[in-house]
């Protein structure tokens, strides 16, 4: 039988082999980019905007575990089991129809209802730096239409059929909640998107982000999203100073 000191330098040699592997991939991947013109500024900011949502986007993913949790403790023992599978079809068939239905809805081009009519069963090429972010950007909604889903599964537990959670977590994903987020954050993919009406009026405080908007025709677009515009922000500073409620410093508070 080994003693701690063997196991302690088997161990040490063990991560001295892995260091040593590291850098010879760290100097294959330098090697290769001097080969080549070598990544942009830019293509070095796309990348990053791309990580950073994703590691938000897997944050957020984690809430469904969180939520779980906490109904399975407020639930009687024999329940558990139920509520964990609840919890996790709901992100699996809220993915799905979000992905086909709801995304479209929430982010497409302003129809005449008020709702989205293009971005159906999103497909986008992901060999261009649009389709990439597209992707990336489906992921980090599609996390908070399941959270949106998974809240009111709390309040429904020990209370609904099973199949009949599945068809209400379809219809939140795929209608209810694309329908409100199309109307408040509809400009976020496509900037003069003009169904987002509440996000014109000043309703949003999601922080401007032109390097990820789009105008109508699919063009890429400079301009910030329609709640970082001056307009908005001036008709709302002028709208709130005309208010009687702001003079009370806790009605402040509710804009």
């Amino acid at each position: 039988m080994k003693n701690d000191l063997d196991v302690r330098l088997e161990r040490r040699g063990m991560g001295s082999r892995a260091a040593s592997l590291g850098v010879l991939l760290l100097v294959g991947a330098v090697s290769a980019w001097a080969q080549d013109d070598g990544p942009t500024a830019e293509d070095v900011q796309t990348h990053a905007n791309i990580i950073w949502t994703l590691l938000a986007a897997v944050l957020v993913f984690w809430m469904q575990a969180g939520f779980a949790f906490v109904e399975s403790g407020f639930t009687r023992a024999k329940s558990a089991a139920h509520i964990m599978m609840k919890n996790l079809l709901d992100m699996c068939m809220g993915a799905i129809s979000y992905w086909a239905v709801g995304f479209g809805l929430m982010f497409g081009a302003s129809t005449a209802l008020l709702i989205g009519g293009d971005h159906f069963f999103l497909s986008p090429d992901a060999t261009t730096a649009d389709g990439q972010w597209e992707y990336t950007f489906w992921m980090f909604q599609v996390v908070f239409a399941a959270t949106a889903a998974t809240i009111v599964s709390g309040a429904m537990a020990e209370r609904t059929k099973f199949s009949s959670y599945i068809i209400y977590s379809l219809v939140i994903s795929a209608i209810i909640y694309p329908v409100f987020g199309h109307w408040a954050w509809g400009n976020l993919l496509i900037g003069d998107n003009p169904g987002s009406w509440l996000a014109e009026m000043g309703s949003s405080t999601s922080p401007v982000r032109p390097w990820c908007t789009r105008s109508a025709a699919g063009r890429r677009s400079r301009e910030p999203c329609a709640w970082g515009r001056a307009s908005a922000s001036s008709a709302r500073t002028e709208r709130l100073s005309r208010s009687p409620a702001t003079t009370c410093p806790w009605a402040r508070l509710a804009f």
